[in-house]
């Protein structure tokens, strides 16, 4: 999924639900460093990387697919 800007999507669903965000992450930072946290937490990284210099691409606990990235817009 493509999400340009986390912060508001989380926004519109905590106004839907009826719910409150509690926590916001900063800017990824550093791809290598932020891969290792993920796959602590129990992701798992896909074998096919499309763009591995920019983009990553992991399965949650439940194998629901999410990609970290440094790029700051989808143009």
């Amino acid at each position: 999924m493509n999400c340009p800007d986390a912060s508001a999507l989380a926004v519109f669903y905590a106004e839907i639900t009826g719910g409150k965000v509690t926590f916001t992450l900063p800017r990824l930072g550093d791809l290598g460093d932020t891969e290792q946290r993920v796959l602590r937490a129990g992701a798992a990284k896909l074998d096919f990387q499309p763009n591995s210099e920019h983009c990553l691409v992991f399965a949650d606990p439940v194998e629901d697919l999410f990609c970290l990235t440094t790029v700051d817009e989808l143009g």
